[in-house]
């Protein structure tokens, strides 16, 4: 249901022509064709979702998508430092 409502708010948005970037959505099964559809679409999206390591493959899918809060495998890569480094 919720896949459904910002899949075809998007393409409203987008037919309407009152997008200039996307905000969210955070769930990744709803982000990823929204992302998909934005980066056909020349259109920004910024969330802070998407931590799947899928969104780390920009090309060609995800090219305008900004994860503001990075992948789990960097979160993971700097626990690891931190842990290294005060060890």
């Amino acid at each position: 249901m919720l896949l459904n409502l910002w899949s075809s708010g998007s393409f409203l948005l987008y037919d309407s022509g009152l997008a200039d970037i996307f905000l969210g959505p955070l769930c990744p099964y709803v982000l990823a064709p929204v992302a998909r559809y934005t980066s056909v679409w020349g259109l920004p999206i910024l969330t802070a979702g998407g931590q799947n390591d899928n969104f780390d493959h920009k090309e060609p899918h995800y090219k305008l998508l900004t994860r503001m809060n990075g992948s789990y495998s960097q979160i993971g890569t700097i626990v690891l430092q931190v842990l290294a480094k005060f060890n």
